[in-house]
């Protein structure tokens, strides 16, 4: 009688194990799965972020360029308040610098 009850003891632990395990089994995979999604939406949201503030860099050299284009003579203090109103609308920004192309000529 003690030998037939040791051995569905034996079965039982053996099948609450194999439970756990795949339990465990199963919930490791969910929560990679999550975390996996989870990476992912953040990896997402951020580049579109990136994306962003790169184009509006892009377009505040744009903008600059063409400010620049458009007057025939440089004209610093101009350019400076030109470059301050950028900046604060850009908080990404915090300078823009402005190096004049110097010729063989000029220097």
């Amino acid at each position: 009688m003690i030998a037939p009850l040791r051995k569905k003891s034996h079965i039982f632990l053996l099948a609450w194990l194999s439970a756990a395990v795949l339990a465990s089994a199963i919930w490791g995979v969910l929560e990679y799965r999550r975390l996996q999604g989870e990476f992912e939406r953040s990896a997402r949201l951020a580049h579109g972020m990136v994306a962003r503030k790169l184009d509006q860099n892009e377009s505040v050299l744009s903008a600059i360029d063409a400010f620049q284009s458009s007057r025939p003579d440089l004209n610093l203090g101009a350019l400076r308040t030109f470059s301050r109103q950028m900046i604060a609308h850009y908080p990404q920004l915090y300078t823009v610098e402005f190096f004049q192309h110097v010729t063989r000529q000029s220097r």
